[in-house]
């Protein structure tokens, strides 16, 4: 397998950021004569809610070529909403570094 991948990130203000991806990913099927060869594009954004909430908006386009059939166009959508969890206790420093 081999794999490459391209991301440009932009910060539109301190609270979202949106970014643009190339990815490919090849699959050599040794002892098989196979081949499966995948390229996609993507953009992403990202928005911080307050309250540590973050939501996020991913959209991609695939296309999939296999040795011996017809080539595949395919679309993903993805939505989701994360939160920041803080397991530190309160009142201890947090350690340097990390």
């Amino acid at each position: 397998m081999t794999a490459h991948e391209i991301k440009l990130t932009a910060k539109i203000n301190e609270a979202n950021a949106v970014a643009l991806s190339l990815r490919r990913k090849t699959d050599n099927y040794l002892g098989l004569e196979a081949l499966s060869d995948q390229k996609s594009i993507g953009i992403d954004y990202q928005g911080a809610l307050g309250d540590g909430l973050t939501a996020t908006a991913s959209a991609s386009l695939r296309k999939t070529k296999e040795t011996g059939l017809e080539p595949v166009t395919s679309f993903s959508l993805m939505l989701g909403l994360q939160k920041q969890i803080d397991f530190s206790k309160p009142g201890k420093p947090e350690k340097a570094g990390g």
